[in-house]
């Protein structure tokens, strides 16, 4: 259940918050829609987050992205955070979502990171754009929009 989720990952232990971090992965895979974003970008957040809560949470984001356009929410989040590290994980992030299906990367996130001041974060994201280059502009629009309407 949700609210059990939601225990785990306001838990201080962070054994607890990983496992709260992998439920929301495999529901990820299992039924996207149900994944609870707040909790889902709370836990992803690679400057206040410990790595074992992180990178689970970064990989249902990720998968997410490829079933659900509004999981942005969550890169869009960490995107606009002050600290690099959380932008670079924007920017890594895309460029693994543009390895599988480059018209899931939003273009606008990705010129963001791509002109961060942050010279790490900018080089990814000079890497995205390389990589979504050939994908047309309203491909991610389309990709998203139920039913071509």
């Amino acid at each position: 259940p949700r609210e059990f989720v939601e225990v785990l990952a306001a838990e201080t232990d962070f054994s607890r918050r990983s496992s709260a971090a992998h439920l929301l992965w495999i529901l990820a895979e299992q039924s996207a829609g149900e994944v609870p974003l707040g909790l889902l970008g709370r836990l992803a957040k690679p400057s206040t987050e410990d790595w074992y809560v992180q990178a689970p949470a970064m990989a249902a984001t990720k998968l997410l992205m490829l079933r659900r356009g509004e999981a942005r929410i969550i890169l869009d989040e960490l995107a606009r955070s002050e600290e690099a590290d959380d932008r670079y994980s924007v920017a890594t992030s895309l460029l693994d979502i543009a390895g599988i299906a480059p018209d899931a990367v939003p273009r606008d996130l990705a010129e963001s990171v791509a002109n961060d001041p942050d010279e790490l974060v900018a080089g990814k994201g000079q890497e995205v754009l390389r990589a979504i280059a050939d994908v047309p502009k309203e491909s991610h629009d389309r990709r998203f929009t139920p039913f071509g309407m």
